[in-house]
């Protein structure tokens, strides 16, 4: 079948998207992921290849390797497993099966599934079209090829951009030793009434595509027969009303001691501070944070508790509930966590990202220098307060 995609056989603002189709190609992305990850982002990968400077992973030799590439340059890649494709000699991971809960998927649509993951762009190119462009030829592909429901997970301060995308939160959340706290999502494909409802650009991809002629999709049907009340159960869509009311009733039940991010915002300033961003509902028992991650979002809790923890297993340090924060200092500098969190009573965690933090920087000046003035309070706060419980454990200098 000829690639008729969108953007097959052309470049646009100097960018061209196409599959990494030789051995020379796929060894270009393998460096580039290494670059970027091992050098760029100091990350610690088992997979990595030292010497040869590679990053080549087991779902790489049954993979669609997709590049962005501008003045010769990869500049970006993201990698599709079609579960059609998987091989005896290279199984469909069980690791896969348990992260995205795949049994009522693979027992009816078994060939219809795709699985994205290594996504990744220079960082001179994030806030670019890039990205959208990775994901919007390998959707096309999908299409073209009959697939049903992708697959993909994420780090908290992505899920957002998925959501925005129209992909679904659908079971629960996974601890990865490795990696930390990851969130599965499912994309429906053909779910052209979801894509509209958050007006995600492939939806246009679709559309010129002709892809969205005819009656409704059996595999939308099933999905939501199936999953319906899980949707609304895990639903992440930022409400901002409802997030307010929650924020509202925390700050007044918080303590002078005890200072909140929002502290002397009125409800339409926090939504402009907020807007758009990710809800995750966890159970109690989830670990959220891991003391090592590098990761630059921060957590507002909405409803629920967490408890903080110096070591994996120690005992808890502090306990935060509605209006508290964590993982504020590693949003504002992009350090390693220095602590575990883990949820003790179900909660509901509104991610805030470095990205947005920087943008709120930009467009409301004001509204950010209050918010890190905030987040100074808190900080200076906590540091009292471990340095006290350093003093009565004996482990002070």
């Amino acid at each position: 079948m000829p690639d008729t995609t969108p953007d097959a056989g052309r470049t646009a603002g100097g960018t061209r998207i196409a599959r990494a189709q030789t051995e020379g190609d796929r060894a270009a992305v393998f460096r580039f992921r290494y670059g970027l990850y091992v050098d760029g982002m100091k990350k610690r990968i088992a997979a990595a290849d030292h010497a040869r400077r590679m990053l080549e992973e087991p779902l790489d030799a049954t993979g669609r390797i997709y590049t962005a590439e501008a003045g010769g340059e990869i500049c970006g890649t993201l990698r599709v497993n079609h579960a059609a494709e998987f091989t005896q000699a290279h199984p469909l991971p069980q690791g896969l099966v348990d992260m995205h809960a795949l049994g009522p998927f693979l027992e009816t649509w078994p060939e219809a599934l795709t699985f994205t993951s290594r996504l990744m762009v220079a960082l001179t190119r994030r806030g670019s079209a890039m990205l959208h462009r990775l994901i919007g030829r390998a959707y096309a592909d999908a299409l073209a090829d009959g697939r049903a429901f992708d697959f993909c997970y994420a780090p908290p301060y992505l899920v957002e951009m998925y959501l925005q995308l129209g992909y679904r939160l659908y079971t629960k959340s996974k601890t990865d030793p490795s990696v930390g706290y990851l969130v599965p999502l499912v994309l429906p494909l053909r779910d052209w009434d979801h894509l509209a409802d958050v007006n995600s650009p492939l939806l246009r991809v679709a559309t010129r595509a002709g892809a969205t002629e005819g009656p409704r999709d059996d595999a939308v049907v099933w999905f939501h027969e199936h999953y319906g009340p899980a949707l609304e159960s895990f639903d992440g869509r930022y409400d901002a009303d409802r997030a307010w009311a929650q924020l509202s009733h925390a700050m007044h039940a918080l303590s002078d001691n005890s200072p909140g991010v929002f502290s002397g915002f009125t409800g339409d300033e926090v939504q402009r501070v907020l807007r758009s961003n990710a809800v995750l509902r966890c159970p109690a028992g989830d670990r959220v944070v891991q003391r090592g991650d590098s990761r630059d979002e921060m957590f507002v809790v909405l409803s629920g508790r967490v408890v903080v923890r110096l070591e994996a297993d120690g005992p808890p340090i502090t306990e935060l509930g509605p209006g508290q924060v964590f993982g504020e200092m590693s949003m504002l500098n992009r350090a390693p966590r220095s602590a575990y969190v883990d949820v003790v009573e179900d909660c509901e965690i509104l991610t805030y990202t470095r990205q947005a933090l920087d943008r709120l920087m930009k467009v409301e000046p004001e509204l950010a220098a209050r918010l890190l003035l905030n987040l100074a309070n808190i900080l200076g706060t906590r540091l009292t307060s471990t340095n006290d419980h350093l003093r009565g454990t004996g482990d002070s200098a």
